[in-house]
This record gives structure tokens, sequence and C-alpha cells, in this order.
């Protein structure tokens, strides 16, 4: 990872700032989020407003730094269940309240 500084820190992961345009999200249990990339392009490319994905690397997610409310960003892409993948209906629910908040 390039010279980060630390940004936030929540329940699963930390942020750092790699910079004033992007930052990392790296979990703390290691895992892989390529899936979860996979997502977040898939639904910025239908118009959802979710940050770009420049790299997804282990438990590494780089993307762009936006402004504004953390917590629907967070509820958009925790999509995972506690013991298994991805959760269409979790995924349904989430495109909803980003659709609802964002017009």
């Amino acid at each position: 990872m390039p010279a980060a500084t630390p940004l936030a820190s929540g329940r699963d992961a930390d942020v750092y700032a790699l910079g004033a345009d992007r930052v990392v999200r790296r979990n703390r249990d290691g895992g892989d989020v390529r899936a979860e990339a996979e997502l977040m392009a898939y639904l910025r490319g239908q118009g959802y407003p979710v940050p770009e994905v420049f790299r997804a690397d282990g438990p590494d997610l780089e993307m762009a730094r936006l402004a504004g409310p953390v917590r629907l960003l967070d509820s958009a892409v925790s999509l995972r269940t506690r013991t298994g993948p991805l959760d269409p209906r979790r995924v349904a629910q989430a495109a909803a309240r980003v659709r609802a908040a964002h017009g």
C-alpha cells in the first residue's frame, strides 16, 4: 500500500487517505474484497452514487474519496451476511435505499 494517512476506523475496517482524492479501506479480518469491488463497479455503471474503485487486492479496497454521508455508503456495500456469500435480498434492499436517497 502506498504511503497512507489514517482517516477513519469502523467496526470491521480502517480507512486511510491516499492523497486528496483516493482512500483505501482495509478489512481487519483479511478476506477478499473483489466481489464487493465488482458489485460497486456494477452499481456505478448503473448510475448509482458509489465511489469509483481503482484496486481490489485481498483486504484492501482502493477507491475514490467522496464527501458526504458515510453511513449510506456503508449500508450500500455491506451486503455480505456474517456467515455466507452475498444475499440477493440485501442487495435489492440496499439498491432501493440508495435510489430513495438520491432520487
